[in-house]
């Protein structure tokens, strides 16, 4: 019996990734932390962040891992700052593979929800 992955599994990913492994090894992780939204949602912001941008680099994370990152931050996204919010968008947009379309979609309606209020304090 394989036990579920952690928040902290999911950061160890997110380091290989960044450091360039992409081996089948880190598509295999990936795939199961995706698979598994405790893992996903206990992340804070800064983690989900750190996932989502190394989806930027890495199609194994990418592939894995994006839907439950879009998901997993869209029900967060009322707590993060605004530069969080700037970064997230940006790193999803930029990413190497695609997530489901009602992930992306509950992602970008919940940063119309969060950003659309602070647009005049960012004129």
């Amino acid at each position: 019996l394989q036990a579920p992955p952690t928040a902290a599994a999911a950061l160890l990913v997110a380091a290989l990734a960044e450091r360039g492994v992409a081996d089948e090894d880190l598509r295999e992780s990936a795939a199961l932390i995706g698979k598994s939204p405790a893992a996903v949602e206990s992340l804070p912001p800064a983690g989900l962040l750190r996932l989502t941008v190394a989806a930027t680099k890495s199609t194994a994370i990418s592939e894995g891992l994006l839907g439950a990152l879009a998901k997993a931050a869209a029900v967060s996204l009322r707590e993060w700052n605004m530069d969080e919010v700037s970064k997230l968008l940006l790193a999803v947009t930029k990413s190497k593979g695609t997530a489901n379309g009602e992930e992306l979609e509950a992602l970008f309606s919940s940063a119309v929800e969060v950003v659309k209020p602070q647009l005049p304090t960012l004129l």
